[in-house]
């Protein structure tokens, strides 16, 4: 199979780096050598907007020598550059606070064995720039294919190859190459005017994309581009929901910010340092016991697929969430050190989540729900993790007796992330497979609604 670098060749630079940190005195060091090449197209009305390729190299070092740490990069690669950049880190080491918490992983926790997870297309090297171009410019034309109402925002179509190693002087050293590619595009349309309504003069947007690792499991550019225009056009003639509290279903593409809030209130960071709702909650109820989330790093071709963290620690496939109990912080060694607990190999985030589905399709979830709002897109940064309070502007549809009746904005949902993940009370089967995140939709019971 066709390389794109020498994988070798990058691991002897890495232990050559290291072996240079510890002859200047460095006690512990990391490093981490990344060579990339990026592609990325955008089209607006089959015109070339925007044409980026480049090819950049990456190296960051971390040393440290009696608990002082200093981290310092380069894009530039040749002898004299990396020589510079090591006396630069021992120098600037002897001026950090020491930090007895920052520790590299005991040898014991390091990955030694490395599953075959498919995560480099070897295709995408040859693939030609034309090529990309049409694929584009193909994606646009189905989405103004769907309905005379639509006009482009524009559609592009990204790659990147990546080859990178992770080594340190605990002994770990490995390089893998990659890939990742994606394509998207958005679209708006005018609204329906009705008298009484929002909408006088306002154009409702929407887009969609898919990203894969390897170039046949992307979704086509038709289905795509569908999924785009009827983000679009469910919108039209969109007014304000009634104030109140109702249940609310979380459509798969909303749900994975729901889940994204309580990964962050998970984290080791916010744990340490007493900002997240989840403190004291170790192997206590924090969620509805019908929500059982697993981490599965092996998944042939998955985009957060990995035998190891940032650290080099071992990978293992664990339910974070089991029946609604938190079984687990994520942490990496600095944060496992300073809660007093071992790393879970959480160093760089999680990999591949599965979000255990239900028995419900959409229209079964609506039928349960009744009259509620169908949640469809939230706005806005308005979640605070240290309380778990939520507020957040929204777009969704208004539906009763589990019928859809008419799109619905300038509203918000107001709750605590708290009440929200324990009043889970329909979980749905319709898993959406686009992210590493791999959900299905959810109907949260109640959610005050602030309307008209």
């Amino acid at each position: 199979m066709k390389q794109y670098a020498d994988l070798k060749e990058l691991e002897e630079k890495a232990r050559d780096v290291l072996q240079m940190a510890r002859d200047k005195g460095a006690d512990t060091a990391e490093c981490q050598i990344m060579r990339r090449r990026d592609f990325e197209v955008e089209v607006r009305n089959g015109e070339i907007e925007n044409l980026s390729e480049a090819e950049p190299f990456e190296m960051s070092l971390t040393v440290s020598q009696d608990y002082r740490r200093a981290s310092v990069s380069t894009c530039d690669l040749t002898p004299d550059s990396i020589r510079g950049i090591v006396d630069q880190a021992m120098v600037l080491s002897k001026y950090t606070d020491r930090d007895t918490f920052y520790t590299l992983p005991k040898p014991e926790q390091l990955a030694t064995e490395f599953k075959d997870l498919d995560l480099f297309d070897a295709g995408l090297l040859d693939m030609p720039v034309t090529e990309k171009i049409e694929l584009a410019r193909e994606l646009e034309n189905h989405l103004l294919a769907v309905d005379e109402r639509l006009k482009s925002d524009g559609a592009s179509f990204s790659s990147t190859i990546s080859a990178a190693v992770v080594a340190n002087s605990a002994g770990f050293c490995k390089a893998e190459q990659r890939t990742l590619l994606g394509m998207g595009v958005s679209g708006f349309a005018d609204d329906q005017v009705k008298e009484g309504d929002l909408n006088v003069g306002r154009k409702q947007s929407g887009s969609w994309g898919s990203q894969r690792r390897h170039r046949a499991d992307l979704r086509g550019t038709k289905e795509t581009a569908q999924r785009a225009a009827n983000n679009v056009l469910r919108k039209i003639g969109a007014r304000k929901p009634q104030t109140g509290t109702f249940p609310c279903y979380f459509e798969p593409t909303v749900a994975r910010s729901i889940w994204s809030n309580l990964l962050a209130a998970m984290t080791g960071g916010a744990v340490y340092r007493n900002e997240s709702f989840l403190i004291d909650q170790l192997e206590q109820q924090v969620c509805s016991d019908i929500v059982t989330i697993t981490e599965d790093p092996f998944i042939p071709r998955g985009q957060s697929s990995r035998n190891y963290d940032r650290e080099g620690v071992a990978k293992k496939a664990a339910k974070l969430i089991e029946k609604g109990r938190l079984n687990t912080w994520l942490l990496g060694s600095y944060s496992a050190n300073k809660l007093g607990k071992t790393t879970t190999g959480h160093a760089g985030g999680t990999a591949n989540l599965l979000i255990e589905p239900g028995p419900f399709d959409e229209a079964g979830l609506l039928k349960e729900m009744g009259t509620g709002i169908w949640v469809i897109s939230l706005l806005g940064q308005g979640v605070n993790i240290s309380t778990g309070d939520f507020s957040r502007a929204a777009l969704g549809l208004w539906v009763e007796n589990g019928e859809v009746q008419y799109p619905v904005m300038e509203f918000t949902l107001n709750s605590n992330l708290k009440d929200m993940l324990k009043n889970i009370s329909h979980m749905g089967n319709n898993v959406m497979h686009d992210w590493s995140v791999q959900t299905p939709g959810f109907i949260i019971g109640n959610m005050n609604v602030s309307g008209l």
